[in-house]
């Protein structure tokens, strides 16, 4: 049985900048030619009702304020602070006016079936705030910046250094988690 596509051929070029794709509430990222990563930055005011995708999200402040939001939650994003939504989490954001941010998505297949993530996976089923404070923030927004910067670049093999780099960011999350917050059996599933 053939499917067919979401995005004809003839429209496949509207979506090469990033044009939403979406479903009732359930977005279908979209992805350029050869990558699994969509990387999107805005200075303009804008509001994504609330929705969801297969795709993690990560979402950096910049400059004045993000409000995002979740069924269960509603949180101001400050500049430098980052939000990192699991797919399949129902949420939603406005970015005010004089703000700015980088928001990142990609597709967490590969990388969430190494066997460590089942020691943080109730960890990763929540959006994680980090706020400016938080011990990790810095390290991550140097991770992200670096995977904006070698995906802008063009360069070859930037997916999958790309990746790399979300593993490194995961990395430093999961040793974060299981050091603070980890239950007995979650910390032992890594034996």
């Amino acid at each position: 049985m053939k499917h067919k596509p979401i995005v004809s051929a003839e429209e496949k070029h509207l979506f090469s900048s990033g044009f939403r794709v979406t479903q009732g509430d359930h977005e279908f990222v979209t992805y350029p030619e050869n990558t699994s990563i969509r990387i999107w930055h805005s200075t303009e005011a804008d509001e994504y009702e609330t929705h969801f995708h297969s795709a993690v999200e990560v979402i950096i402040t910049l400059k004045g304020t993000v409000n995002f939001w979740t069924e269960e939650d509603v949180l101001q994003l400050k500049a430098g602070e980052i939000m990192i939504v699991p797919g399949g989490v129902r949420h939603g954001f406005r970015m005010d006016a004089d703000s700015e941010r980088e928001l990142l998505l990609y597709e967490p297949n590969g990388v969430f079936t190494l066997k460590e993530f089942s020691a943080f996976r109730q960890m990763m089923a929540q959006p994680i705030y980090l706020n400016v404070d938080h011990p990790c923030t810095e390290q991550l927004r140097d991770i992200f910046f670096r995977l904006i910067d070698i995906h802008r670049s063009g360069a070859m093999m930037r997916n999958m250094r790309n990746y790399a780099l979300l593993l490194e960011a995961y990395a430093i999350l999961g040793e974060y988690y299981l050091s603070t917050e980890a239950s007995a059996a979650e910390i032992n599933s890594l034996q």
